[in-house]
């Protein structure tokens, strides 16, 4: 039998002189506490416990050899699987920590570029600024009001000529800063984006991102597939796809590929999927229209960019304070009104000539105030000012001087969230003309005695009055040129 000499202190059954520091889990034998020797001496060691192991072991630890099962391997599991969640909250912990720090450089690296762009064109100022400097010739200004008593006649002599002559050169020191002006308004086509469009989009991104995936669903075995039948859809002859883009989209599904491991793609088509090189002549005929709509629509989208590279302010009372930003998600143009005490206008140095027709559309995003137009001015005008030459429609205000001419239903003006409006310029026709979009219910067009010259070239334009205080927005969300026929 075992001695237990203390509670606290265990020896050996075997070998008494000992104390014990093991226990046998199995009862084939009547001594239980074990020792060190008993270890060297028992060729089936398998089944003993550390005593000290048992006194300081948490919950979380897992014995190798206890509870006695039939199957110890599943204990041995239980601890894999354990470490496994271990391992997992480290790796992710490693992933993401060298995610975010390649993130930031490559932010850093943006911002850093972004700048010295902005420093490269500095020099175009510094030319600015010597013509002002030379034109105003500041340092013999200063050194004409350095006056002293004794020469106090003398240099207010002096500073008489000297403004009397800035006076006379007036028109020309004008006309040589105008001339700079001109220059540097050419080069102010940088601006910055809207960093929360940037924004939204990267946390829809990770809002979608799920950086744990079920090993027991789709393998990238799987995903290729996916892969081969999207370049079949993609690639059909009868879709005109140019094989850059099919490029172009294999490099992309590549690094976009682990958002499919949580697609169900066992069943991709409801049936087998046609083969379009054998559809009867009307279907195709179907596609091939859809197909061109898309061309049309792509077309669309770098016109749209071209007229947001040729924004203008206008040049009168505080047009630099309208802003024109680019939307490149939603391919359009955002003209904002952000102050309530702007008055002036903004132009697209875009050309509208007579040799074609052109349909514009605009969205409002509130019910703005009184007043502001949406219409053209001419090339050759000085101040692009459309609020003295009536070629526009006016809303916010039933000034039936602003397109007054009702067509067709009854003049509108009041405007509302989300509401569309289309513009239609045939400069041939010497019209412009505005409609509900998408219910062409009403229509409206320029009075007679304001009507287009058709030798004339335009340019889309708003302005923005001041009759009462308010903010705006206003998108031009479409543009399509159509060959005069």
């Amino acid at each position: 039998m075992d001695k237990v000499y203390n509670m606290n202190t265990p020896f050996c059954g075997q070998h008494p002189e000992n104390q014990a520091i093991y226990i046998k889990a199995s009862l084939d034998s009547n001594q239980i506490f074990k020792c060190q020797e008993c270890i060297l001496e028992d060729t089936y060691n398998k089944d003993y416990l550390s005593i000290k192991t048992i006194s300081k072991c948490q919950d979380e630890y897992i014995f190798m050899n206890w509870p006695p099962l039939e199957d110890l391997g599943i204990l041995s599991e239980i601890r894999g699987a354990f470490q496994y969640r271990s391992d997992l909250i480290k790796g992710i912990e490693q992933a993401f920590d060298g995610l975010i720090k390649e993130i930031v450089d490559a932010l850093e690296q943006k911002k850093k570029a972004a700048m010295q762009t902005v420093i490269n064109e500095s020099v175009k100022w510094d030319e600015i600024l010597k013509v002002y400097n030379d034109t105003a010739e500041k340092k013999k200004l200063k050194q004409i009001i350095k006056i002293e008593k004794q020469n106090m006649e003398c240099k207010l002599d002096d500073l008489r000529c000297f403004i009397s002559e800035k006076i006379q050169q007036k028109q020309q020191n004008t006309k040589i800063l105008q001339q700079q002006l001109d220059k540097i308004k050419e080069y102010q086509i940088l601006q910055m984006v809207d960093m929360n469009l940037f924004k939204h989009s990267i946390v829809r991104q990770l809002e979608e991102f799920n950086p744990l995936t079920n090993k027991r669903k789709n393998s990238y075995e799987q995903i290729d597939e996916v892969k081969k039948q999207l370049n079949f859809l993609i690639g059909n002859k009868l879709n005109h796809v140019r094989p850059s883009f099919i490029q172009q989209f294999n490099n992309l599904f590549d690094k976009v590929s682990y958002a499919f491991l949580e697609l169900q793609i066992d069943d991709i088509f409801t049936s087998k999927p046609l083969n379009y090189m054998i559809l009867i002549e009307d279907e195709a005929l179907y596609i091939q229209k859809i197909a061109q709509q898309m061309i049309k629509d792509k077309e669309n989208m770098n016109i749209v960019s071209q007229i947001y590279e040729k924004a203008m302010n206008c040049n009168y009372d505080q047009s630099n304070l309208i802003q024109v930003v680019e939307n490149i998600y939603e391919n359009i143009i955002q003209i904002q009104k952000d102050n309530e005490d702007v008055y002036g206008g903004i132009y697209f140095k875009y050309e509208l000539t007579k040799n074609k027709k052109y349909v514009v559309r605009f969205r409002f995003n509130d019910q703005a105030g009184d007043c502001f137009i949406i219409g053209l001015v001419s090339k050759s005008s000085t101040t692009y000012d459309l609020n003295k030459t009536h070629q526009g429609k006016l809303f916010c205000n039933d000034n039936i001087h602003y397109c007054g001419n009702v067509i067709q239903g009854d003049l509108f003006y009041e405007i509302q969230k989300d509401q569309v409006i289309e513009m239609r310029v045939d400069i041939q026709a010497q019209q412009i003309q505005f409609l509900d979009y998408p219910n062409y219910q009403k229509v409206n067009q320029l009075n007679e005695e304001y009507k287009l010259n058709s030798e004339e070239t335009y340019y889309i334009a708003l302005h923005f009055g001041i009759n009462e205080k308010y903010k705006t927005r206003i998108d031009l969300i479409y543009f399509q040129e159509i060959d005069y026929s």
